[in-house]
């Protein structure tokens, strides 16, 4: 296996990663809110029966965990593989926040495992990445690719194999824009086991 070598190229994809996904979280939570996200269709025969969508968009209420509005989108046909303007869509969005139910209803209704957003990561490596091994188990049980690369063609192992001391400033940077909580000792102690997952 090729050893990984972390350089400022790898940190600034990771950056630009990190404003992508800002930017997505941003238009997310506050213009869609009220517009909504969700392709529901046109009222047609056989969708008439369906209850309407929530007024909170599904990319909103993945990034909230709001877990009945997700299920309700999901009774009501909202599209589970619309992406938003950064390509990910409501799949690679519950990876990124650990939305396990989330992530558990949209693989059940269909969402496409191996879509690729506009920084070129798959839910499972978004998943592995920010570390929640319960997601990561829900993608890899339906079938995702373990073997999943980033835009450079890194797979996902050699990043969560990476040293610590290497890899912690880009943790620090894309929690920091993006806003998570960023708690160093439990990322730490998970990656291993998130790279054990994915063997």
């Amino acid at each position: 296996m090729q050893k990984f070598q972390f350089n400022q190229h790898a940190a600034d994809t990771a950056a630009a990663r990190a404003g992508a996904l800002l930017i997505a979280a941003c238009m997310t939570a506050a213009t869609l809110v009220t517009t909504g996200c969700g392709d529901t269709g046109s009222a047609s025969a056989a969708h008439a029966d369906r209850p309407a969508a929530p007024a909170i968009s599904l990319d909103a209420a993945i990034i909230a965990g709001d877990d009945n509005a997700v299920r309700d989108h999901i009774i009501a046909g909202t599209s589970v593989n619309k992406p938003n303007i950064t390509g990910d869509t409501p799949l690679s969005l519950a990876a990124v926040f650990g939305r396990t139910y989330a992530a558990e209803v949209l693989v059940g209704a269909g969402a496409e495992l191996e879509t690729r957003n506009s920084s070129g990561a798959t839910p499972l490596f978004n998943a592995a990445f920010f570390c929640h091994p319960d997601v990561v188990r829900v993608l890899i049980d339906a079938g995702a690719d373990t073997e999943t690369t980033d835009a450079n063609g890194t797979p996902i192992r050699q990043v969560m194999e990476m040293p610590w001391t290497r890899i912690e400033p880009v943790y620090t940077s894309l929690y920091t824009a993006i806003g998570i909580p960023f708690d160093a000792e439990s990322i730490e102690s998970t990656r291993p086991k998130i790279a054990e997952m994915l063997d």
